[in-house]
């Protein structure tokens, strides 16, 4: 099998079991090679996702991240990048959340929108509208549904 993703790493968000699509994309980037790192949306899944990080190669951190609560977000992205990235030389912090999302799209070379809430939503027609008014570069952006 080819090692596309080898040596990068990605931290996932919404495995709640293996049945969702997020499970499937973590266990693709660990099986080319990237180090992943999986989030839980509260306790009731916490067992579950800690569960599905043993099925992945190496140590994957697993750290609570419920969106509706920006305390938790913060401390996510903190948490992941103590355990995950402090060793990564392009580690950079953002103070604000619409910094870090308008970098992020900048940055990015492909989208994957996954089912969700309100935020989901939000983020996807912020995304859309990006490229549609050409402030961002044009890149493939695929909406998945449960099959």
């Amino acid at each position: 099998m080819s090692r596309l993703v080898e040596g990068q790493r990605a931290l996932v968000v919404g495995v709640a079991n293996k049945r969702s699509i997020a499970w499937s994309i973590a266990r693709a980037l660990d099986a080319h090679g990237a180090r992943v790192a999986l989030t839980y949306q509260n306790e009731r899944t916490e067992r579950d996702v800690r569960r599905l990080a043993e099925d992945l190669s190496g140590d994957t951190p697993v750290v609570p991240l419920d969106v509706q609560d920006d305390a938790q977000i913060d401390s996510a992205f903190e948490a992941a990048t103590t355990q995950f990235l402090a060793d990564d030389p392009k580690l950079v912090n953002f103070r604000y959340f619409f910094t870090r999302k308008v970098t992020f799209v900048k940055e990015a070379h492909a989208f994957v929108l996954l089912p969700g809430g309100f935020g989901t939503l939000d983020e996807a027609f912020e995304l859309l509208t990006l490229v549609q008014t050409g402030k961002s570069v044009p890149a493939p952006i695929v909406l998945l549904d449960v099959p």
